[in-house]
């Protein structure tokens, strides 16, 4: 998984990677709090994966950029990854809101338009809309609950779309 601050707290909650484990999921966290989607770039390092999944985009809204171009960003990362056959497909993660309204309207737009980019390298994913976000005083990063409770649904489309081994 790769991502932003909300990744590294996903990763931080405890009993993360022991969630994943128990379920025969092989998880790595890459993440660094305020990135943005040139932190998506390829590393040097990078290596191969059933599925990887981005996680990431709120601090590009925050800082300007439109939804349709976060999309188009993502969605290029994307088929890099696969590309470069890093992996078969990529997941796009839906983002989480945060109190400030005007940015909410952006990941709203965002989030409404995710699905419909969807192909066959790279997935839109919304976050389940029994996931209570609750937010932190920030307002920004979600509860510790909320944030071990998107971990269980996180495992959804690593279970689907990860189980598909195509090399």
């Amino acid at each position: 998984m790769i991502g932003d601050s909300h990744v590294r707290r996903m990763r931080d909650t405890h009993g993360s990677y022991e969630f994943f484990k128990a379920r025969g999921i092989d998880i790595e966290f890459r993440c660094r709090g305020g990135a943005t989607t040139n932190f998506l770039t390829i590393p040097t390092h990078q290596q191969k994966y059933d599925l990887i999944v981005f996680s990431i985009g709120t601090n590009d809204i925050d800082q300007g950029k439109t939804p349709y171009n976060l999309i188009q960003e993502l969605f290029h990362y994307a088929w890099q990854y696969v590309y470069y056959e890093f992996t078969p497909k990529v997941v796009v993660m839906s983002l989480f809101p945060r109190y400030a309204t005007n940015v909410n309207r952006q990941i709203e737009v965002f989030n409404h338009m995710l699905r419909s980019y969807s192909n066959d390298y790279c997935a839109g994913w919304l976050w389940s809309k029994k996931l209570t976000l609750r937010l932190r005083y920030d307002g920004v990063h979600l509860t510790d609950r909320c944030y071990t409770r998107a971990l269980k649904y996180l495992a959804s489309p690593i279970y689907l779309f990860g189980r598909l081994r195509r090399y």
